[in-house]
């Protein structure tokens, strides 16, 4: 069976007339490339379209464990750097008052 299939395909090849094959490869058609290039100008394909840049957004993977361990700790530790701050604040503005209230009553 392999040699009647061996056979076939050598008789195919031979069928196949070379000459013409490497004749068509040859012959380049004239591309407006090969026309810049004889005029003498420099030639850049800009198509009208846009080309595709895939989904607009790619969205990041959530972050692992020890990450999220990492962000979470240093969110509490703003939060209470905050919390200082805003409880020095009133304790500031309850002062500022009563020394303006003291200030009034004189």
């Amino acid at each position: 069976m392999s040699k009647i299939l061996l056979m076939l395909v050598f008789a195919l090849f031979t069928m196949v007339d070379v000459q013409s094959v490497q004749a068509e490869s040859a012959a380049a058609p004239i591309t407006p490339y090969v026309r810049s290039r004889v005029k003498g100008v420099l030639y850049k394909h800009r198509p009208s379209y846009k080309a595709y840049g895939g989904q607009g957004r790619v969205r990041a993977k959530k972050a692992g464990v020890f990450r999220r361990w990492a962000l979470r700790r240093k969110a509490r530790r703003h939060a209470r750097l905050l919390a200082k701050r805003n409880e020095k604040q009133q304790i500031r503005r309850s002062q500022r008052s009563s020394r303006n209230s003291r200030t009034s009553a004189l």
